[in-house]
């Protein structure tokens, strides 16, 4: 840091933060991960996508192949494989195919995420700073609501944290060129294979900006070319012999096919205009509460003081403001698109708390972290209150947020307790207080999520697993169920978990009557049925909803049936449309 700003008392010597494993401080940020994420993994039933990630895992381990994703059968051109291949590690490993084992590599990724940031914090920063930076990450909104579902989200931002960050230490700390190189590219490579090119595109306009603005001399230096080789070799372990089994359309459409679907879509003037507007702000809403920190670069007297930490600042923002472009242009951007960018936005937080924290600091300085404290020390009770009021208010109580009375005491407790843990690190202002001020906010915010959040989704959450094992009971022992359309991913990971059945996909087009080999059951989605009518006589067997949600009347809902022989008297059954969900 700048003499004038003066050395933080823990900052350390190079070889005591060369040792940053030792520090009680990334204990206790394990300790943290392990507290919010491990403690409740399975409460919830598998959302969104997560199936599907699951089931793409699980025909890779039946078929032994490894190489093409595929979903019943068919190539799944959606994005490569590194994550399927964690969920398959983690099936064979733990023996499971549950939520807890399709799980695991997310917890995991998010786990190493925040230790990662914590060593990358102790390069530059003083242990109570880097401390607040590794506790930012996983207590961020969108982290964690992310950081324990099996999305891709949490490894792309594991690989692309190592890239961006093990970079940026081994830059700073002057080791040989080729070691920096390699670093970064390889762990771009493995987030190329998490995502398809969001995470490569990230580590190369970061790395590129930053060096064509204030280092030319170490883009040029031909140790750069190793590192391109080690990042091509990474992709090329996949990419060749995905080419000789699908061809080069099919690899290319595993690569771009989502980005092309969005970028085919005219969007009018004023909606593009819109999103430039506000995308900006979702994503600092995304990275709450200590997003609010950041604005703290507004203030000139903290950027004055940057000194040694300059360098990195820059290189950090630079990071934030490439992930951004992209997200900008794209009117489909979502916030949990910016994820990856998180932990670079967890660094530049961890420096403005150390720049406030130092011992010549002015108000001015001060400004950023005296008002992130004020902010927690409100909201935190007004948290409690609004817990309070939507458990035991007559109009709310029977509201998703409601809460048991020993929830509601307990979190009251905790809220009390981080509001005077703010205060006093407002009126003590020192190092020691905000460090255990920031302890308090991030346990606060992990326990509003891990108990408040999850008992809420509890509340509404749809859990097709009782309706499913009732289909399967329906079925014979020996049936093979078929469907026309890839089936809904969480029906198809229900039967699959439940019965060990596999839905083959096939033709209704060509099943015809003379065909009496064909299954007897089939399935198809209501929102996508087969084309009407089906060449042969039908009944309706059962219907199974996969509504996120619960809802009275499902939209999104599996229809079971079975084909009638051609003899039977039977009437053929309504268009799915008309069909009533019981």
């Amino acid at each position: 840091m700048d003499a004038s700003v003066g050395a933080p008392q823990d900052a350390g010597t190079p070889n005591e933060r060369a040792r940053w494993w030792r520090e009680k401080e990334c204990w206790l940020l394990v300790a943290l991960v392990l507290a919010v994420y491990f403690s409740r993994p399975t409460a919830l039933s598998l959302r969104g996508e997560e199936s599907r990630w699951a089931n793409v895992a699980r025909e890779m381990l039946q078929t032994g192949d490894f190489i093409v994703p595929r979903q019943q059968g068919e190539v799944f051109a959606n994005r490569p494989p590194l994550a399927n291949w964690f969920l398959a590690l983690s099936m064979t490993l733990t023996g499971r195919h549950d939520a807890w084992a399709v799980r695991l590599p997310t917890l995991l990724a998010t786990l190493f995420t925040t230790v990662l940031i914590y060593a990358a914090g102790r390069a530059i920063l003083s242990r109570t700073s880097a401390l607040v930076a590794g506790l930012a990450y996983p207590t961020m909104g969108q982290v964690l609501q992310l950081g324990r579902h099996a999305e891709s989200e949490a490894v792309l931002t594991l690989c692309v944290a190592a890239s961006l960050l093990g970079w940026l230490v081994c830059y700073q700390r002057q080791y040989a060129p080729w070691i920096t190189w390699c670093v970064g590219y390889g762990f771009a490579g493995l987030a190329g294979l998490a995502k398809g090119p969001q995470g490569p595109a990230y580590f190369f306009g970061t790395t590129w900006a930053f060096c064509l603005l204030f280092d030319r001399p170490f883009w040029r230096r031909r140790e750069h070319l190793y590192g391109l080789g080690l990042f091509a070799a990474v992709l090329c372990i996949w990419q060749v012999p995905l080419l000789i089994q699908v061809g080069p359309q099919a690899a290319l459409d595993i690569w771009l096919s989502e980005a092309a679907v969005r970028l085919a879509v005219v969007i009018p003037l004023k909606d593009r205009l819109l999103h430039l507007g506000k995308f900006p702000w979702i994503a600092l809403g995304c990275m709450l509460p200590w997003s609010g920190l950041l604005f703290g670069f507004c203030e000139s007297s903290l950027r004055r003081r940057l000194g040694d930490l300059k360098r990195p600042a820059q290189y950090l923002g630079i990071a934030m403001l490439v992930g951004l472009v992209p997200l900008l242009l794209s009117v489909f951007a979502r916030g949990r698109y910016y994820m990856p960018l998180y932990p670079c936005g967890a660094l530049l937080a961890a420096i403005v708390v150390e720049l406030s924290l130092a011992p010549k600091a002015n108000h001015r300085t001060t400004r950023a972290w005296r008002g992130f404290l004020t902010a927690c020390a409100a909201f935190a009770p007004a948290g409690a209150i609004f817990i309070a009021a939507a458990s035991f208010a007559p109009v709310w109580s029977k509201g998703p947020y409601a809460q048991s009375v020993s929830t509601v005491v307990v979190f009251a407790v905790c809220a009390g307790l981080t509001a005077w843990l703010c205060a006093e690190a407002l009126s003590r202002y020192n190092r020691r207080t905000s460090y255990i001020a920031a302890c308090a906010i991030a346990s606060f915010c992990g326990l509003a999520y891990t108990v408040v959040v999850v008992n809420a989704y509890q509340n509404r959450s749809g859990d097709p697993h009782g309706d499913i094992a009732r289909v399967v009971e329906k079925l014979p022992a020996d049936a093979e169920l078929v469907s026309f359309t890839n089936i809904h991913h969480l029906f198809a990971y229900y039967v699959a978990d439940i019965s060990g059945r596999s839905i083959r996909r096939v033709d209704p087009k060509a099943w015809t009557s003379d065909k009496v080999t064909e299954a007897e059951y089939f399935c198809f989605n209501a929102l996508e049925p087969p084309p009407m009518p089906l060449p042969f006589r039908w009944e309706q067997v059962d219907t199974v909803s996969v509504e996120r949600n619960r809802r009275a009347e499902p939209i999104d809902y599996v229809i079971i049936a079975r084909r009638l022989p051609d003899e039977a008297a039977a009437t053929t059954a309504a268009s799915p449309a008309g069909t009533r969900v019981r």
